[in-house]
């Protein structure tokens, strides 16, 4: 049986590509590894560069998906560029394939700065921006499609010289203008403040850029501390504490927040105590974890001494 689907593939008659590429997806495993010993992949990514759908669709769905262990390889092949002229097609379901396929490859270290360096990071992050997207005449996405995209950068940002390049092709603003499409509760505005989270504790260049658009940003994370998810939450308090612990000027930073709703100074019989979203949100997150200790936090943001917190705090 897989002489036969070599042959075909190794052939130049279009069904019988497209038939060999469907029934390799039928093997098991340890045989498909065998076929891909035989060069089959290679064959695979060139059947990726023709201008015929359905062969593509059947390399991508069938056949190339089905060898997750040979990520090198497959870059090695010349998959990258073309997964990439895939992406700016028109046809939604290429591009779904061509997304999820590029994120597996993504997921292999040896293949993040390939990927980079075939100038990935700007088509992808162009696919996040609405503006962008309008200047390319590039296909609106599917949200599958935006979600493995997210995904692919949380591979890429793994490798800290990634992230100025991410950054610097209009990352931050993608993400903010994902984060009011989808609302406070959704997987992409988690994927997205998770993402945002990594860059500000990974790079300066990030955290830099991030301060740049505080009054966005800043409004964004305690909408996400009020109302997110608790997954949101907790990305939301640790960009939040990033931004405070590293920048310069902390009394800035500390106004930023009071002037967003993080905090609230109030006096009561006679004692002065800060009020604080993070007293009654963050605990609930992580109770053992001193970063999301709302004590904790208040000193970080140098808003009163420990003493100071009101006593009911949870």
């Amino acid at each position: 049986m897989e002489d036969v689907i070599v042959e075909a593939l190794l052939c130049n008659e279009r069904e019988a590509q497209i038939l060999a590429a469907r029934e390799l997806g039928k093997l098991a495993t340890k045989l498909r590894q065998k076929l891909a010993e035989r060069g089959i992949i290679s064959r695979l990514v060139t059947m990726l560069r023709t201008q015929d759908y359905e062969a593509i669709e059947a390399a991508l769905c069938y056949a190339l998906s089905s060898f997750s262990q040979n990520k090198i390889l497959i870059a090695n092949s010349g998959a990258i560029p073309v997964l990439l002229e895939i992406i700016q097609c028109q046809k939604e379901s290429l591009i779904d394939l061509a997304a999820a396929t590029l994120l597996v490859l993504s997921s292999c270290s040896a293949n993040k700065l390939a990927i980079a360096a075939y100038g990935a990071i700007s088509i992808l992050v162009g696919f996040l921006n609405f503006q962008l997207v309008e200047e390319r005449g590039f296909q609106n996405l599917s949200v599958q499609a935006k979600l493995d995209i997210i995904s692919t950068f949380h591979n890429l940002s793994t490798y800290p010289q990634i992230i100025p390049s991410i950054v610097s092709s209009g990352m931050v603003k993608a993400m903010l203008q994902l984060m009011y499409e989808f609302g406070k509760q959704s997987e992409m505005i988690e994927k997205a403040r998770a993402l945002l989270e990594k860059m500000v504790s990974s790079s300066e260049i990030a955290l830099k850029k991030v301060v740049e658009t505080a009054s966005l940003i800043i409004h964004f994370l305690v909408m996400a501390i009020e109302e997110g998810t608790p997954l949101c939450k907790e990305h939301a308090a640790a960009t939040l504490l990033v931004m405070c612990q590293s920048c310069r000027d902390r009394c800035k930073s500390k106004d930023w927040l009071k002037n967003f709703g993080v905090a609230k100074r109030q006096r009561e019989e006679g004692e002065e105590c800060w009020f604080s979203s993070v007293s009654t949100i963050f605990v609930p997150l992580k109770k053992d974890s001193i970063r999301f200790n709302p004590f904790f936090v208040g000193l970080q943001l140098g808003l009163t001494p420990i003493s100071s917190f009101p006593i009911n705090c949870p």
